[in-house]
């Protein structure tokens, strides 16, 4: 105890004590703020709440996944398009503007009989996200007719800051089953989460 107080009692060791002590707080620092900016964006599957939807032409039909976005970051971040890819490299790039989706009903208090309540419409890309901001979207896929969905390698998530993949294998297997569900319009849930699949 009496060697440490001797030896600040010097005022060169009391000056080198400050400057090692304020470079290890600039190196927390600096090493708190890349961790809260880096990119960290995670993406829930909502297989509950989406939607396979009837034809759309004799080649097409559309398909709605209802996603839940969370931006883990403190900087914004831009997710511009989302991309199912294939085995053998083929690429389903999802609708970039608004579509319907459903219309949502409720229970009048008066009589209980059904009533309109809102028009449900699918994402409008861009979609931006503030510093750990999060956002419910349906994301529209408009997918060949008749295809055999048991290969999806990955899911690309397009943003201004690189891209994300999400390829876990119990996420794309309730994705691979939720699109062989026959096309038709799906009867409206209590969209409960009990099946969301989770990626980081």
């Amino acid at each position: 105890m009496v060697k440490i107080l001797s030896w600040f009692s010097i005022r060169d060791n009391v000056t080198l004590f400050i400057a090692i002590v304020g470079f290890a707080l600039s190196l927390l620092s600096w090493g708190h703020t890349l961790w809260i900016s880096r990119k960290h964006l995670a993406v829930e599957f909502d297989f509950d709440c989406s939607f396979g939807c009837a034809y759309i032409s004799s080649l097409y039909h559309c398909a709605t996944l209802a996603l839940f976005f969370e931006n883990k970051s403190a900087n914004p971040i831009s997710i511009t398009y989302l991309e199912i890819v294939t085995a053998n490299k083929d690429r389903f790039r999802c609708k970039l503007e608004k579509c319907f989706v459903a219309h949502k009903f409720r229970n009048t208090i008066d009589n209980n009989s059904e009533g309109y309540n809102r028009l449900i419409e699918s994402a409008e890309f861009p979609i931006v996200l503030c510093g750990f901001g999060a956002s419910y979207q349906y994301v529209d896929f408009s997918l060949p007719k008749g295809r055999t969905w048991n290969d999806i390698s990955c899911v690309n998530v397009q943003t201004n800051r690189g891209r994300i993949i999400l390829n876990k294998k119990e996420t794309l297997n309730k994705l691979e089953e939720f699109l062989q569900i026959p096309l038709k319009a799906k009867e409206e849930n209590p969209c409960t989460t009990a099946n969301i699949a989770v990626a980081d």
